[in-house]
């Protein structure tokens, strides 16, 4: 369901641009000021420091050398362990206004150092356009092979910028796999950094394992990041919060640590109850990470009261947030609520607040995406809230938005969506504006089969089982779905030495509900047989089933 969710490139005009992952800073086509420009975008990169001072930035030291070189003495300040990003900027490209012209006054140059590497990689990712751009990848890593080695030398802090911007730019190769395996090795310096050095390493480390980045030590550094974070969660700001939280997430942290990160986290945001400080990008990101990270835990329950004021702060201005962004909430809250009965404490308010949002949803339902209608109708279906009005309107018309456009929607999202359909099917009578709710339920169904026998191949086993469940439960009987169902019981009889019980029982029960024939059923049960030694307690039951149905006792 959250597959490439936060690739999904946002747009907020012709001007500014941004990507779904919280990191990303806004873009601009031409920046007038870039000085003005830099030191007011202070909530997303670390403030460089000196070495004598944590409060004190690159500009003041800069000033201090000055006044150093204004005295009598001609003596030699100390090397500045940071970049100036305005002087290094005005050195090179004056009036450079995207990531390539800057990139073309650095390669110019033939006294490359750390400082300029440093304030080059950074202003090619401010200016840089949300979707990723190999070109510039392949020239960064060139500039970088130039001083890679010098780079863990510099101030830790320094390292935390590098890292941000090699993100942003999602640069891969031999050089950066260096860069991150130094930083392995000596995980004490993270302890040196701010916590904004802290979410904005995390973040860029993130995005350059998105981008496959080859790296051993990278899941080294990401725990010791994340070990970091938790240590200190009560000195992160909204913002730092959730980069960490949607990186710990995104590289999948997985076990005690990644739990008690989120947990941590959730118990903060219970504790402050300041949402208002919360962008809705921010708000998404850390109702999906938290999904992601809690959602397997036996003690969730932080997560899921986190979730709650999340959500019912969202409400208050679901006009903000992007399309992406109400799939998120939507796909996060259910993961962590699950299929539990409404009696269950904060399930009711879930589910009163994911029917306002699915008004929302339905209302730019032009805009949202094929992930993005699925990751909801998913969740309306899931916290069983489709016994509201608003939100079986909303499937019905997500239905019918669908079925002319099937080619579109992934295996995963065809699958959830079928899922969705089916919980409503029975027994709707609802009107809309696309006519009978259940014409058109039918109808997608049916579409749902022609596009599933049409793209089998690539189909995971858990999609395909997925579809046919669907169709069986929301007892559509129509040829497309009896001929779906009867090609899928030949695959499976053909892969059954490759396959779970639990999928083959799943295939073959649904295909027995929606009439496929005895005979054509018979090799699949036979191969199932073969299998009752290792079935479980859930695994016999449907056996049972099946074997009645089939007339095989």
């Amino acid at each position: 369901v959250e597959k490439n969710t936060f690739l999904c490139v946002r747009n907020s005009g012709s001007v500014n641009r941004r990507s779904k992952s919280c990191g990303d800073r806004t873009t601009v086509d031409k920046v007038d000021d870039v000085s003005a420009k830099i030191r007011d975008d202070t909530d997303e990169l670390p403030t460089p420091i000196s070495k004598g001072d944590c409060s004190q930035s690159a500009k003041e030291t800069g000033r201090h050398v000055a006044r150093q070189r204004g005295g009598g003495g001609r003596r030699r300040p100390r090397q500045c362990v940071h970049a100036d990003e305005n002087s290094c900027f005005l050195k090179f490209s004056p009036g450079a206004a995207s990531a390539d012209e800057i990139l073309n006054g650095a390669e110019t140059q033939a006294d490359f150092d750390v400082p300029t590497l440093i304030s080059v990689l950074e202003l090619a990712a401010k200016h840089a356009v949300s979707i990723p751009e190999p070109h510039l990848s392949s020239r960064v890593g060139r500039l970088l092979k130039r001083c890679v080695h010098q780079v863990p030398l510099y101030h830790p802090r320094s390292v935390a910028r590098v890292l941000w911007a090699l993100g942003r730019l999602e640069v891969t190769g031999a050089e950066v796999t260096l860069l991150i395996d130094s930083l392995a090795s000596d995980i004490r310096v993270m302890r040196q950094f701010s916590t904004q050095d802290l979410s904005g390493s995390f973040w860029g480390l993130a995005r350059l394992v998105q981008a496959g980045c080859p790296s051993d030590g990278a899941l080294v550094v990401a725990r010791a990041l994340c070990a970091e974070c938790s240590r200190r969660v009560g000195s992160l700001t909204a913002h730092c919060m959730s980069n960490a939280l949607w990186a710990a997430a995104r590289i999948e942290i997985r076990g005690c640590l990644g739990a008690d990160f989120g947990t941590l986290c959730a118990e903060e945001l219970l504790n402050r109850r300041e949402l208002r400080f919360f962008s809705p990008q921010g708000l998404s990101n850390i109702v999906w990470a938290l999904a992601k990270l809690c959602g397997f835990s036996n003690d969730a329950d932080a997560a899921k009261s986190a979730c709650v004021i999340i959500l019912q702060e969202a409400c208050h201005r679901l006009e903000d947030f992007q399309s992406q962004e109400l799939s998120m909430l939507a796909w996060g809250s259910a993961k962590l609520q699950g299929r539990v009965p409404k009696s269950c404490a904060g399930v009711g308010e879930i589910q009163e607040r994911l029917v306002d949002l699915s008004i929302e949803a339905r209302r730019r339902l032009q805009e949202c995406s094929p992930q993005a209608l699925s990751n909801i109708a998913w969740a309306l279906a899931t916290v069983d809230a489709l016994k509201h009005e608003c939100a079986s309107i909303f499937i019905v018309e997500a239905a019918a938005h669908a079925s002319a456009s099937l080619d579109a929607f992934s295996p995963q999202a065809v699958s959830n969506i079928c899922w969705a359909v089916s919980r409503l099917s029975r027994g709707v009578v609802l009107f809309t504006r696309t006519g009978t709710a259940h014409s058109v339920l039918q109808s997608f169904m049916s579409a749902a089969a022609r596009d599933t026998v049409r793209r089998m191949l690539s189909f995971s086993w858990q999609d395909l089982s997925g579809v046919v469940v669907a169709l069986a439960y929301g007892r559509c009987r129509c040829p497309d779905a009896l001929h779906f169902a009867s090609v899928l019981v030949s695959r499976v009889t053909q892969q059954c030495s490759n396959l779970s019980t639990q999928v083959m029982l799943n295939v073959a029960l649904s295909a027995s509900r929606m009439g496929v024939s005895v005979q054509s059923m018979s090799p699949l049960v036979a191969a199932i047989r073969s299998h009752n030694p290792r079935m479980n307690q859930t695994d016999l039951r449907q056996w049972a089933q099946l074997q009645k149905k089939c007339d095989l006792n």
